[in-house]
């Protein structure tokens, strides 16, 4: 089955060039404020056993956060092919990609 495709234009916009460099920025320096703060958040009472669906996930910080906390799998949606594949990569590079 053929993956589901967007016609417009986000993997120019948001294209290997940028996810390569976002997914470099995040090797060294970890996960932003922002994404500590989500997985923080929905993590409360712990994450344990649950199921994450990340919209607009970009390198996948957030739900590497949560696999690492205990989900025990996520679904990564974004609109940029360039940053699902990032996503995809460190989720191999980490050994958790059979939960993604």
């Amino acid at each position: 089955m053929p993956e589901p495709r967007c016609s417009c234009c986000y993997d120019d916009a948001f294209d290997r060039r940028q996810a390569e460099a976002k997914l470099r920025e995040y090797r060294r320096r970890g996960p932003g404020r922002t994404s500590l703060a989500l997985a923080d958040a929905l993590g409360q009472g712990g994450a344990e056993g649950r199921t994450v669906l990340d919209i607009g996930g970009g390198v996948g910080a957030v739900h590497h956060l949560l696999l690492e906390r205990g989900a025990v799998s996520a679904t990564d949606v974004d609109a940029s092919r360039p940053y699902l594949d990032a996503a995809r990569d460190e989720a191999d590079r980490r050994g958790i990609a059979d939960r993604v």
